[in-house]
């Protein structure tokens, strides 16, 4: 398989409110939306001009980018 890397950012923000807290986290999965391989399967190309067929391995990707948000009390 192809090399798998990504870029995950958050921003978490604190706030302290009477006898509790309060957390709110902002954030981003795969920030620069690089195409990582999920799987791979065979599949066979037809060249109906030239009567061919050739068998190609194609690569299957999700999650290009994810948005984040979440919010978080304490007592």
């Amino acid at each position: 398989m192809g090399a798998y890397h990504r870029l995950d950012l958050s921003l978490r923000f604190y706030k302290k409110r009477g006898q509790g807290e309060r957390f709110w986290t902002i954030g981003v999965y795969n920030a620069y939306s690089r195409r990582n391989p999920f799987f791979y399967f065979m599949e066979t190309d037809y060249n109906d001009v030239e009567d061919t067929s050739v068998r190609v391995i194609k690569q299957v990707s999700l999650f290009p980018v994810i948005p984040a948000i979440s919010y978080t009390r304490t007592f």
